[in-house]
């Protein structure tokens, strides 16, 4: 009688050990890098960046969270915002906090050549707090003791706008009315002269433009000049002195500058785009 053999038992098999993730290669990274938008520098006049250059004395000392801020220098011109009494506030990601009160940061110019600049565009990355009011100060252009003669983006009523009073005393008021402002939200503004016409733009759309006052002509650095009543500094949230009729900026500044000429190409397809990877969410 034959004797059967057992079968062998089969090993089991090998668990497979699970595939490696594969990190992305440096070509990838550098590609990356590559492609990510920079702030257009041609004609590129004032660029200040709250989490570069902000101090909270005279140039020497960078502001830690809840400082005091004395001075803000500009990356590429030189200049410098500064305020002995009334300072602002330095918050650590969230840009330079106005009270809203009496805080501001002024800027004599030293850049003279903004004074014969027939068109350009100021821009600004904020986070307003409060925009139920009439006329709310952000940033501008002035003159005379009581701020006779100014240029300033403004927002009135949750718009942005642009309030110019001319050297005769007129006072030019034109709102943008397509978005509707929300307090507490960051917002990239940009408000531009063609020489011959303000624009203004709230983070990547152009606004559509209401005249409530006066007109429409876009005056800037050299209409002033021209007139012997040349802009003399260059402010954020009002200044000591400015008229009783501007409210503060409630709210955060992160980024500001200004381009010595208008170019809608620029605007659209370069600066605005940076800005926009700037804006916190």
């Amino acid at each position: 009688m034959s004797v059967s053999t057992p079968s062998l038992v089969s090993a089991p098999s090998l668990v497979s050990a699970p595939s490696l993730v594969s990190a992305p290669s440096l070509v990838t990274v550098l590609d990356a890098a590559a492609s990510a938008p920079a702030i257009p520098t041609a004609n590129l006049g004032t660029n200040l960046d709250s989490a570069q250059l902000a101090y909270s004395d005279a140039g020497s000392t960078l502001c830690e969270d809840l400082d005091a801020v004395q001075e803000w220098h500009d990356l590429v011109g030189g200049v410098t915002f500064k305020e002995a009494i009334n300072k602002p506030i330095w918050r650590d990601g969230a840009g330079i906090q106005f009270d809203g009160l009496n805080d501001h940061l002024v800027q004599t110019p030293t850049d003279t050549g903004m004074y014969t600049e027939e068109t350009g565009y100021w821009f600004a990355i904020a986070r307003p707090q409060s925009v139920a009011v009439a006329q709310n100060a952000v940033i501008g252009w002035a003159r005379g003791a009581n701020d006779s003669q100014s240029i300033i983006m403004e927002l009135i009523n949750a718009n942005i706008a642009i309030n110019q009073r001319g050297a005769g005393g007129s006072i030019n008021t034109i709102k943008g009315t397509t978005t509707t402002l929300v307090a507490g939200t960051w917002y990239v503004f940009v408000w531009a002269s063609t020489g011959s016409a303000y624009r203004l733009w709230v983070d990547d759309t152009e606004q559509s433009l209401t005249v409530t006052s006066g007109s429409n002509g876009g005056a800037w650095g050299k209409d002033y000049n021209d007139a012997s009543v040349p802009l003399d500094r260059a402010a954020m949230s009002g200044w000591a002195g400015a008229s009783t009729s501007w409210v503060p900026f409630t709210g955060d500044i992160l980024r500001a500058g200004r381009y010595t000429v208008f170019s809608e190409s620029q605007i659209v397809n370069g600066t605005i785009p940076y800005l926009l990877t700037q804006k916190p969410s």
